[in-house]
């Protein structure tokens, strides 16, 4: 066996070594040199590619967020270097349709034959991406030979879909966004060692307003603008009408935008029986929220704290929806807990009375926004002193976010418009000041600027951000990064704890190191799917939520709380997606109404809670599908580092580079 351990590490180090070879040559296409290295690695040698990864942690960032949403941008160019049988799939308005038109979706027999389609598309791809990873895997290849091995089979599918209007910060990205959904799965099995065989990476492309990729000859997707509301519903109901009647285990929505994402949310939650979340709004929330909670243990009073969110869109409102119910949870009250929460978008405060239009006649607020519209208690403190301050403001006009600072004292900054230069020094000293006169004692600050991809962080400068992307070495970005993270903290006098989207490096201010937390989803996701799965539950409840964000809040100990980390390095990202399945696993068993995997019901006589997330942890970990394969027998391919390495990369430079000027 020790023989056996050597060479998985020797094995390890020969193909990492090749990885960095590529570093050798920098370049503006370097990232996503490592992507396609990477992702190739993926679907010749999976065991070798979640060890790698997870012996360097350092390389999440390539395979997922910064460097995925790149790839995504790119994706009709790249994707040659991949087999499809692997995907992601997309479904396009064709698929859907056949030769009818979406007015005959509201024709029983044509919508009956529509869903029969789309299901026999979706079940063939699933099996043969299936019979691709078994292969890899040492599984038995699927055989369809009967009705009850295939409903088995389909019980079993984890998925993730996506319309790719809204991918990380990058904007609508048409059928390359189904990567996105691809990615989010590749994390699954990073994360918490899901069967990669039953994860489903779907994409629904229902055209796109991305200019750049209307005019590329090269993409392939679907040739005209984004359904409108009329068209779009339809068609998107009908098809996850149709996935759903598969009957899968789980389904995660991923970069769905605003209203839309909240409608379809709602919608398949109170009308399919299938468990679903989505990650950018309630996966992102319970991210955020379980920073908050580490935050206290740094010093923040969140009785004593005001939330201001720089960024209205959905997910936003599903950070808002979250602290609300941790601030009930602990002894606020729903009107109180409303009053703490500011919300800013372009036009400034939402409040009640303005009367700011948004462009191409929009309603002033969305439905989704509504809730978190400025409570009425804080609007009236809000309107009488801006009328203190300003003698010719009139009620309906805008209110900045620096005179919500200075009226609210917000102690907690929240960033998610994917804009540069939104968290400026003036912002964040006002903040400082502005919170100590309310406390009227010293104050530390919480800022998060969550926005990716890194360019597009709040606190740094529109002129950095143009740096960033054009910076040639990773040097030259980390001094960038530091730079804005030193004039940050410096404008809060040191007292300032910062969690971002991206990942930042630390940084020495008057002789104290500042560790820059990752707000990053892969702590949450894996462990929340994983912990839903497990504990055999058909609807995810708020209560599931709240027991991710503490879970992943439970996974720093007593050094990181000394280093001021909310959240736990890259390293211990495995560990903290076991420790979230299993707090999931107890909000499950502690919901007396919900249905639960029988091996689990011997839990709820429990009376000692740390014993019992103790057993439950090892518990998850004895059930996780990787930990029970033999990775020592599995890793080994002698065509491995040949066949990960063999791309042509220079073939696709130019087109790489048109794909680029279009964008711009």
């Amino acid at each position: 066996m020790r023989g056996a351990t050597l060479d998985k590490e020797e094995t390890i180090t020969k193909i990492f070594n090749k990885y960095k070879k590529i570093e050798i040559k920098p370049d503006e296409f370097m990232g996503l040199k490592q992507y396609i290295f990477l992702r190739k690695l993926l679907s010749i040698n999976p065991i070798l590619y979640r060890e790698l990864i997870l012996n360097h942690t350092e390389l999440v960032g390539k395979v997922y967020t910064p460097e995925v949403g790149t790839a995504i941008k790119y994706f009709h160019i790249i994707r040659q270097f991949f087999p499809a049988s692997i995907g992601p799939f997309v479904i396009d308005i064709d698929d859907i349709l056949g030769k009818g038109k979406i007015e005959d979706l509201q024709n029983t027999e044509f919508r009956l034959a529509a869903k029969k389609r789309l299901k026999n598309l979706i079940i063939s791809f699933a099996i043969g991406r299936y019979n691709y990873f078994a292969e890899k895997t040492g599984q038995a290849i699927f055989s369809n030979d009967n009705s009850t091995r295939l409903k088995d089979f389909l019980s079993k599918l984890i998925i993730v879909v996506t319309d790719s209007e809204r991918i990380l910060g990058i904007g609508d990205q048409g059928r390359d966004g189904a990567e996105i959904s691809f990615g989010k799965l590749n994390c699954y099995y990073l994360g918490i060692g899901f069967n990669p065989s039953y994860l489903l990476p779907l994409g629904i492309d229902v055209g796109t307003n991305n200019r750049a990729k209307l005019d590329s000859a090269l993409y392939d997707g679907m040739k005209h603008l984004r359904l409108n509301n009329q068209q779009y519903y339809p068609m998107m109901q009908l098809a996850l009408e149709a996935i759903s009647e598969l009957s899968p285990r789980l389904m995660q929505f991923e970069d769905f935008k605003g209203a839309r994402a909240w409608n379809i949310l709602d919608w398949f939650t109170e009308n399919i029986d299938v468990p679903c979340f989505n990650d950018d709004s309630q996966g992102t929330g319970a991210v955020v929220l379980s920073g908050i909670m580490s935050a206290e243990r740094l010093g923040i009073d969140l009785k004593d704290s005001y939330f201001l969110f720089y960024g209205a869109g959905g997910a936003a409102i599903g950070l808002a929806q979250q602290i609300e119910w941790y601030l009930e949870e602990n002894g606020m009250d729903k009107e109180e807990a409303k009053d703490r929460i500011i919300m800013i978008d372009s036009s400034g405060v939402l409040y009640e009375k303005r009367e700011l239009k948004h462009k191409q006649g929009k309603k002033e607020f969305e439905s989704y926004q509504k809730q978190y519209v400025l409570s009425a208690n804080s609007e009236k403190v809000l309107i009488r002193f801006m009328q203190k301050k300003h003698d010719h403001w009139k009620i309906g006009e805008k209110i900045s976010a620096e005179e919500a600072v200075e009226c609210f004292g917000t102690n907690i900054l929240i960033g998610t418009t994917t804009q540069p230069g939104i968290f400026t020094p003036a912002l964040i000293s006002l903040a400082k000041k502005s919170s100590e006169k309310r406390m009227k004692k010293q104050a530390k600050l919480l800022c998060m600027p969550l926005s990716n991809p890194t360019h597009k962080c709040e606190i740094l400068s529109k002129d950095e951000s143009h740096q960033y992307t054009e910076a040639e070495t990773e040097g030259e970005q980390l001094y960038i990064l530091k730079k804005a993270v030193t004039r940050t903290i410096d404008a809060a006098k040191g007292e300032i704890i910062i969690g971002t989207g991206s990942p930042f490096p630390s940084v020495d201010y008057k002789g104290k190191n500042y560790e820059i937390g990752q707000a990053n989803n892969i702590f949450i996701f894996p462990g929340l799917a994983y912990g839903i799965v497990f504990s055999g539950v058909r609807k995810v409840t708020k209560q599931m939520f709240l027991a991710t964000a503490k879970g992943l809040s439970s996974v720093l100990d007593e050094e990181d709380i000394k280093k001021n980390r909310i959240y736990p390095l890259f390293e211990k990202f495995y560990k903290a997606s076991e420790r979230v399945a299993a707090y999931v696993a107890l909000a499950a068993i502690n919901d007396k109404d919900a249905k639960i995997n029988p091996l689990l019901e011997k839990y709820r006589v429990y009376d000692d809670e740390k014993r019992l997330i103790k057993d439950l942890i090892k518990e998850v970990a004895d059930s996780i599908w990787y930990n029970r394969i033999d990775v020592n027998n599995l890793i080994h391919d002698e065509n491995t580092e040949k066949r990960t390495s063999d791309f042509d990369f220079e073939r696709i430079r130019k087109d790489l580079i048109t794909a680029k000027e279009l964008e711009e």
